[in-house]
Parts: C-alpha cells; sequence; structure tokens
C-alpha cells in the first residue's frame, strides 16, 4: 500500500508555474521584437541577468540635447 501525500497549495502552485515555463520564456524572448525600446532594454536585461546571475542597470537615455 502506497502513502499519497496530498499537495500544498504552494506544492500544485509551483508544479503548475514550472509547466509554464516555457510559455513565459517565449512570452520573455517575444518582448525582444517589441516596438517600444524600453520595453526591448527590460527584457534584454532580465534574460542577460537571468544567463549570467549578474544584475544589470537600464540608464535611460531620452535626451534630444547633446551633451557636449
Amino acid at each position: 500500500m502506497t502513502n499519497h501525500k496530498k499537495k500544498t497549495e504552494i506544492e500544485i502552485a509551483d508544479e503548475i508555474i514550472r509547466k509554464n515555463m516555457p510559455k513565459a520564456a517565449e512570452v520573455l524572448v517575444s518582448l525582444l521584437e517589441s516596438k517600444d525600446k524600453v520595453v526591448r532594454a527590460h527584457a534584454a536585461a532580465y534574460i542577460v541577468e537571468w544567463v549570467t546571475g549578474r544584475p544589470l542597470l537600464i540608464i535611460p537615455i531620452e535626451s534630444k540635447k547633446r551633451l557636449y
């Protein structure tokens, strides 16, 4: 006779998230093609951070003025 342990809510949620990781990754990668450069930058930074384990700092440059 096997002892079936009932899964906790956290275990069920974790299982759902893990099953949907490929879909989430596809959405994230698709954001690299966004028309919005801020969205592209954040998606790229997130991917680089995930792969390298090193945080990136995104510095928005919106000024049309020349700084020199």
